[in-house]
């Protein structure tokens, strides 16, 4: 079963923020290469989201999040969703040296 895929506007803000950073401090090429290599990762979540590793936030908050991760070394993101139903809903895109998400986050 595939799911519906659904970004949330700050997943998507979070991806183009990333993106922005990664062009400032990087170049044009590889932030283009990571935007790609990003939303690959999010749209293969929908082939199977329940297999994904919940993520660490999880036993705090009122719903079930998962986690996927995308990059490698010191560029390496956590791809933050749930799942309702038969969709899947990103949460945010944050990079894995930030702070773990709190009930106040969402």
């Amino acid at each position: 079963m595939t799911y519906k895929l659904v970004i949330t506007r700050r997943a998507a803000r979070d991806r183009d923020r990333a993106f922005d950073w990664f062009s400032a401090n990087y170049s044009n090429a590889y932030a283009n290469r990571w935007y790609q290599g990003v939303s690959q990762a999010i749209e293969s979540i929908t082939q199977n989201p329940l297999l994904s590793h919940k993520a660490q936030e999880s036993e705090s908050l009122p719903f079930e999040l998962y986690e996927v991760l995308y990059g490698k070394r010191r560029n390496k993101h956590r791809i933050l969703f749930t799942v309702e139903n038969d969709t899947v809903l990103v949460l945010h895109i944050r990079h894995s040296a930030q702070r773990d998400l709190t009930a106040d986050d969402f």
